[in-house]
């Protein structure tokens, strides 16, 4: 409707025009029948606009767009986005526009002697260019709605090299040109995060992986389009990814049941380039009666070491109090008898969760490949130390670290439920 006003003004104008024409051809007819009386009249200058309508206009549409922005179907969504705005804001003028060509009309109306340039010139620019703007910026906003909006989808994510533990990942994803951002969550057994944000159809992610490692599966895929409507559970050609790790790490640990005599323990890991030969479980109680109460046991790979050495494990000739229950590839469940071989008896007096650790099948390794340590068994636990192997130029770059992390501050789920649930005490 505010289209058709501004062309009825123009058309106004030109009937002004005629109007002034006529005028003119009765008062050369009247001169004709009756002597001229001449006299001077001072025509005002031509209505001007605080508004320049048409440097504005070929501003917006030129030397403020991107070269390409009128290639709407080509252009990027920065250049077609600009091209819709500066469309949008030349139409907003509209009012101005009209009210400016009626103050024309009104100027022409009243001096129909005046033959203004202005006025010219501002009429052919309504009724050619201003006037062109409307269809377009229409099928502008559905190319850009067609193109940028809709259901985002990512297209391939490329693993370039070997992903390891505490190294930087070298990781490209390419998706949809509709990607305006979004984020990929892939998480390990033990509660580790890799997130990858996303900005743009392309995006390369090189951060460093500050994790344990292990098997990471995508639980969460959220992306955004340019309309900013997000879409969760966006499917992806990778699943699943492998993050190497030199050492093995613990992933499960559970008391499954203990009386008077005995203790039941089950051990899960994860194996790395090291792969688990033992481990070790202290129990410690402090009061009247202190103590260490130590469940180890081998690993199905430690047993088959042990074997080919023909060395024989301290924990596999019986004389450990030892029962296996189950020896698996990731998973020992091991019953400990403490009473017959520490002559332990339990009291009201917890034994508590201390230390987790790995060692070889003979006890004797004093470098620890991995470990936790808690705080004594006097004082609350606030932090948690453990020790690790990291490298990522090969073997030769291999070094331990030790870390010392507050327990609010963990980044991985412990391989047991809660600390205060290990404890073990007379049934």
């Amino acid at each position: 409707m505010k289209k058709l006003s501004i062309i009825f003004l123009v058309f106004l104008i030109s009937c002004g025009n005629t109007s002034e024409e006529s005028s003119n051809d009765s008062n050369q007819t009247d001169t004709t029948n009756k002597d001229i009386e001449t006299t001077t009249t001072t025509i005002p200058s031509v209505p001007t606009s605080d508004i320049n309508f048409i440097e504005i206009f070929e501003s917006k549409l030129g030397s403020e767009l991107c070269k390409d922005a009128k290639e709407v179907t080509t252009t990027t969504e920065v250049c077609l986005k600009q091209y819709i705005e500066n469309l949008t804001y030349l139409v907003s003028l509209q009012d101005d526009i009209s009210n400016y060509a009626k103050i024309l009309i009104d100027y022409k109306e009243q001096y129909p002697e005046s033959n203004s340039e202005v006025i010219e010139k501002f009429i052919s620019f309504v009724e050619n260019d201003y006037s062109q703007i409307f269809i377009p910026l229409e099928e502008v906003q559905q190319i850009y709605k067609s193109r940028f909006g809709g259901v985002p989808v990512i297209n391939n994510l490329t693993i370039n090299n070997e992903l390891w533990n505490e190294c930087p990942a070298d990781i490209e994803i390419e998706g949809t040109e509709n990607i305006k951002s979004g984020i990929l969550i892939y998480e390990n057994k033990i509660g580790e995060k890799i997130e990858i944000p996303l900005s743009g159809s392309n995006n390369y992610f090189d951060r460093k992986l500050n994790v344990m490692g292990g098997e990471f599966t995508l639980t969460s895929a959220k992306l955004t389009n340019f309309l900013n409507e997000e879409f969760e559970g966006i499917a992806t050609p990778v699943n699943s990814f492998y993050v190497n790790h030199w050492d093995a790490f613990f992933s499960k640990v559970e008391i499954l049941n203990y009386d008077n005599s005995q203790i039941t323990v089950s051990v899960e890991w994860i194996d790395g380039y090291l792969k688990m030969e033992a481990f070790s479980l202290l129990f410690q109680r402090e009061g009247l009666y202190e103590g260490n109460m130590n469940v180890a046991a081998l690993t199905k790979f430690g047993s088959e070491k042990a074997k080919s050495l023909n060395k024989e494990s301290y924990f596999d000739n019986g004389g450990y109090s030892l029962t296996y229950i189950e020896k698996s590839d990731n998973k020992t469940v091991v019953s400990y008898n403490f009473k017959q071989q520490q002559a332990i008896e339990l009291t009201e007096q917890p034994f508590r969760l201390n230390r987790i650790m790995s060692t070889d099948p003979w006890y004797e390794k004093h470098e620890l490949v991995y470990f936790y340590r808690f705080n004594d068994a006097r004082t609350d636990v606030v932090a948690i130390e453990f020790t690790r192997k990291v490298g990522c130029n090969g073997e030769g770059s291999v070094q331990n670290k030790q870390e010392y992390i507050e327990l609010n501050d963990f980044a991985f789920t412990l391989p047991f439920n809660s600390y205060e649930s290990y404890f073990v005490t007379k049934p």
